[in-house]
This record gives structure tokens, C-alpha cells and sequence, in this order.
């Protein structure tokens, strides 16, 4: 017996949509802009796990636990080239705050804006985009782990505006490590990077 009503199929034949499709209905300068705030959120993580490794290894041991520090050392090394950023924040907040002069630092400012900056990077790198209003702005489909839904509309000037307060982050990073008296791992200026 068949059934009386046949599913329908949905058309989404590759060769019938539109060029850029799905991307074709927002305007270059987005993409471009949301080009920037990746490679900027990636050059902040580098940064972040550059100042974890920094200050962390500039922490003393006694002689007779140099060995153990060594290894543990060694481990906070490997994880800061692949914890995602939320992670990388609480390790970089962990070793600022464990180091003698943490004083010297506004951390927990600095912390809050990189926790408020890393609220955009999941759903930016991941979320599905809808198609932009009449004023430009676009929703951004990304659903947490928590099943929190992301809410903020998406442009071309905020975007603009996160990529270059990402930039700025990532500056306040690199000169917190030298702020603390440590050395850069990789020596080099933020001109050089």
C-alpha cells in the first residue's frame, strides 16, 4: 500500500542557487569584517598562550622540585597551544593572579572585557547566518552548550568595533607580561608579530 501524500523533497540543488550562496545575500564588506575578527580572536589566543607560558614559566622552584615544575611546566605549555579561549582566559587569569607582582595589574578589568569579547567568538565561527534587515544588521543562529541562544544582531560596525577591541585586548595581554617583570617567550615586540 503507498502512502497517500508523497514527501516532498526540498530543493537545494547546488547548481540552481545563487553564486556565494549562502553568503550572497549580505554584502562583501561583512564578510571581509568577520574575516578580521577571526584572525583577530586567533592572534589573541596565540597571545594568551604566549603570556600564560610566559608567566608561568617564570615562576621559581625550589631545587629539589625543579623536575616536577619542569614537567608540569611543560604540560601549561602544550595545553595553551590548543585550549579553546574561554579556557585560555581562566589560565591567564589563574597565572597573572599567582604571580608576585599582580598587584601592579588591573586584572580583573582586563578579564572581564576578554570574557566579554569571547561571548562573540563561538557564535561568530560557528553560527548560521541569517539573511540581513533593512537596516543591515543579520541574526546569527548559535545555540551553547547550556542552550543559551545568541541574541545580538550582527553588522558591519559592530563588527568593525569587536575587531579592533579584540586588538586592543590582545596588546593589554602581551604588555601584562611584560608589566610583570617577565620575558616574552618568543621576544619579539607587538610591531614584529
Amino acid at each position: 500500500m503507498e502512502p497517500k501524500h508523497k514527501p516532498k523533497l526540498l530543493d537545494c540543488d547546488p547548481s540552481s542557487q545563487p553564486a556565494q550562496f549562502p553568503t550572497h545575500r549580505h554584502p562583501p564588506e561583512l564578510w571581509e569584517q568577520l574575516g578580521r575578527v577571526i584572525a583577530s580572536f586567533g592572534f589573541l589566543e596565540e597571545r594568551l598562550g604566549h603570556a600564560i607560558s610566559a608567566i608561568t614559566g617564570a615562576k621559581k622552584a625550589p631545587e629539589e622540585q625543579a623536575e616536577e615544575a619542569l614537567d608540569k611546566w611543560e604540560l601549561t605549555l602544550a595545553k595553551a597551544l590548543y585550549d579553546p579561549l574561554g579556557k585560555l582566559i581562566v589560565d591567564f587569569e589563574n597565572a597573572v593572579r599567582a604571580h608576585q607582582n599582580v598587584r601592579i595589574l588591573m586584572i580583573d578589568e582586563l578579564i572581564d572585557e576578554l570574557k566579554k569579547v569571547a561571548a562573540y567568538r563561538n557564535p561568530l565561527c560557528h553560527g548560521s547566518w541569517r539573511a540581513p534587515d533593512s537596516r543591515g544588521q543579520s541574526e546569527v543562529f548559535y545555540v551553547d552548550r547550556k542552550l543559551r541562544r545568541f541574541e545580538t544582531a550582527i553588522d558591519v560596525a559592530l563588527l568593525t568595533e569587536l575587531q579592533s577591541h579584540i586588538a586592543h585586548l590582545a596588546c593589554h595581554v602581551f604588555n601584562s607580561v611584560i608589566t610583570l617583570g617577565c620575558e616574552p617567550l618568543d621576544g619579539k615586540t607587538s610591531e614584529e608579530t
